[in-house]
């Protein structure tokens, strides 16, 4: 009844929100309307002779189960279906609203959405019969099925367009860049995405060239290592594990299809799913390859070490998922004095990480990593942090689906605990405390996102632990019913497969057409022309070589931020003509956009984007603008750090000094105050050049 209401909520904000914040305008019905369901449901729960005979129907299992999936399809659907500033429509249903008049492409589109339906029922069928047939091959099919599965995965979600968005690919290859360059980790090398990311950034840029769209093919290795071991998961969650594996598959396409509403690109940014929750699926994993009774492996202890040189977030997560894990299981068993031994075992692999990462940065650079910097990220960068929050609107209720299952697996847990005897959903102790749980914590995490933030479309980031927690219980549930042969069950599958259509429709047109926002296999092939792995290798050299803020390419944050002042590309051509065998410069060019993101923050990126394609980095220890500047104690060690410019060498800066960041502005001025500046001839328009005079000053032009 909850989610019946819930799902036409967004009726009621259409209708009723106006101008006046809708929970202002309508919030004493809202709360009337729960809480008179929710004394109902008390009354039909705990009444022993039923009110009305009607009542003994309403109390039967099918209904109840007919009734629940009826409202939660409906519930999912609307969230999808009215956005508050278009009348019954967004970019996912305006997208659709061509099919009034369909086009021979898109009747294809849906015959091929309700042939791919079909094709999940046969497996279903299938495995059921084959299970039942006690054959011996059950087991090696499943397994090649799942190397199937991930290959195709691998083969079909990578973006070939490598959307290399500047911004938000330099928080990993600025830091790696200044690695290569002699800067040490976590002493004055930082990235708010913590040492892991950087590392395997600096990995990448050394094995291939050194470009931003490199830097997104290790970001997108990355995600699909993700995706493939959130199939595992699944797999194994799973009870009809081929249907489910085809189901896992096409959830990935939906994940990428529906972020930025079918209109974005789920790889522009190194922050979004491989790079920052791959460790924290590991230990989910982990845990679900322990065999009951066991609580420690070595892949938990080495999940949780990764997760410790990885990240903080990464560490919090893992730590946090293994730790609730053992206190379940204690509790469950009465066995209190066993959850402390067993948490501080859990612990141990942390203190190994910060042992290792201390040893290597003390025997690198004679000094201990600087925590007290790094942590300061996670202030700024934190999904709390009000600096990037905006303001909630109604599909923050969205929030609500996800919520449902993950209290659903955590009151079967509870009540386990509480009570041996009983129980809320039929799974096995075993899959319910190592599979079902970590990934409902998981689900927790990955959508505690969206929540910070506010933003309601990147909820979809959860969606892939979301879709491991009910795909098991949908499958088993419409076997059930299909086998009960009750009326109920024709309204319980009709739903789920005109959702179904809509979703696979939506899911092969966004990926799939011409002007996409993804260039996957099918359209290199088909727009292109390669077809072959030679011809793909070739293309991918390309687009490697394409140099975002430099160059106008298609991508939508790419273009956004051109240089269209030259600047950038004048600072470039100093540095080959007049430091083509310095390896660092002192470069200030400040932004590359003429007014701030957010607020007073600029983007400051224009000196690391000319060092990046001049082949050099910077003369002071900074790892990437536009995080150090946010950073109040990280700009102070910058600031303070003595370097001494040599005579000759040049001093790269921007005639226009308004957009230059806190750091650049006080190096500068450290710079003239303790160096003599002597200005070059004139060569270039938006950029001065200076060489560093001797003792004897600047010679006479």
């Amino acid at each position: 009844m909850a989610l019946s209401l819930l799902a036409v909520l967004p009726l009621f904000v259409r209708v009723l929100g106006g101008d006046e914040p809708l929970l202002f305008k309508t919030g004493r019905s809202l709360i009337a309307a729960t809480c008179s369901a929710a004394i109902l449901t008390v009354i039909l729960n705990f009444t022993q002779r039923p009110l009305m005979p009607a009542f003994e129907q309403l109390r039967s299992t099918p209904v109840m189960v007919g009734a629940f999936f009826c409202a939660l399809w409906a519930f999912l659907f609307s969230l999808f279906w009215i956005e508050p500033r278009a009348p019954f429509s967004n970019p996912i249903t305006h997208f659709f609203s061509a099919f009034l008049k369909p086009t021979s492409g898109q009747v294809l589109v849906l015959l091929f959405a309700a042939l791919t339906i079909f094709s999940l029922a046969a497996l279903a069928k299938f495995e059921t019969r084959m299970r039942d047939g006690a054959t011996r091959h059950f087991q090696p099919i499943y397994r090649i099925g799942l190397g199937f599965a991930i290959g195709l995965t691998w083969l079909c979600y990578f973006d070939f367009s490598l959307p290399a968005d500047a911004l938000h690919n330099m928080t990993n290859i600025g830091p790696a860049l200044h690695l290569r360059f002699g800067g040490v980790l976590m002493v004055d090398t930082f990235s708010q995405y913590g040492p892991g990311p950087v590392l395997v950034t600096l990995l990448g840029l050394t094995l291939g060239p050194t470009t931003v769209a490199m830097g997104n093919i290790v970001v997108q290795i990355q995600s699909l290592l993700f995706y493939s071991l959130w199939m595992v998961c699944l797999y194994r969650m799973s009870t009809l594990k081929l249907p489910s594996l085809l189901i896992g598959f096409l959830a990935i396409g939906f994940l990428m299809a529906g972020w930025g509403q079918g209109e974005g690109n789920i790889n522009f940014a190194p922050s979004i799913l491989g790079p920052r929750y791959l460790p924290i699926l590991s230990m989910v994993l982990a845990i679900s390859l322990l065999h009951p009774p066991a609580r420690h492996s070595t892949l938990t202890a080495v999940s949780t070490m990764i997760a410790g040189l990885w990240s903080a977030e990464a560490l919090i997560g893992s730590l946090g998922i293994h730790l609730a894990f053992l206190g379940m299981l204690g509790l469950r068993d009465r066995a209190i004095f066993r959850i402390l031994s067993d948490g501080i075992l859990a612990c141990l692999p942390v203190l190994g990480a910060i042992a290792t990462l201390s040893l290597l940065t003390l025997i690198q650079a004679g000094k201990l990593p600087n925590y007290h910097v790094y942590l300061d990220f996670m202030s700024v960068y934190g999904m709390l942090s009000p600096l990037w929050s905006l303001p909630a609107n109604p599909l923050f209720l969205g929030w609500s689906a996800i919520l449902l299952v993950i209290f659903l697996v955590l009151a079967d847990g509870w009540l386990r605990i509480f009570d041996h005897s009983q129980q809320v959903t039929e799974l096995s102790p075993a899959a319910l405390y190592y599979q079902f749980l970590p990934m409902a914590l998981l689900t927790i995490l990955m959508s505690a996102y969206f929540v910070g933030r506010s933003v309601e479309y990147v909820i979809i980031i959860a969606l892939l632990p979301f879709i491991a927690l009910i795909v098991p219980g949908l499958l088993r549930t419409g076997t059930i019913l299909a086998q009960s042969k009750h009326p109920a069950s024709l309204l319980v599958f009709t739903l789920p497969v005109l959702v179904g259509l809509w979703a696979l429709s939506f899911t092969f047109l966004t990926l799939t057409r011409q002007g996409s926002t993804y260039s996957l296999l099918i359209q290199e092939c088909r727009d292109y022309g390669r077809c072959t792995p030679s011809t793909l290798v070739a293309g991918l050299k390309e687009k490697l070589r394409v140099r975002p803020v430099l160059d106008q390419v298609s991508a939508q944050w790419s273009r956004y931020y051109f240089d269209s002042s030259g600047t950038v590309r004048e600072a470039v051509d100093a540095m080959q003509h007049l430091a083509a065998d310095k390896p660092t410069v002192s470069v200030f060019l400040g932004s590359v956009l003429p007014t701030p993101l957010v607020g007073s923050i600029r983007d400051n990126i224009a000196s690391d984007m000319a060092l990046l394609y001049a082949g050099k980095w910077h003369r002071w220890p900074r790892s990437y603008g536009f995080s150090d500047d946010l950073i109040p104690a990280l700009v102070d060690q910058i600031v303070s750090t003595p370097i001494r410019l040599n005579e000759g060498e040049i001093v790269i800066v921007r005639r226009d000094e308004t957009t230059f960041g806190e750091i650049e502005r006080r190096v500068l001025r450290k710079i003239r105050a303790e160096t003599t500046l002597c200005l070059l001839p004139a060569q270039w328009k938006e950029i001065a050049v200076y060489r560093v005079g001797g003792d004897a000053g600047c010679p006479a032009q």
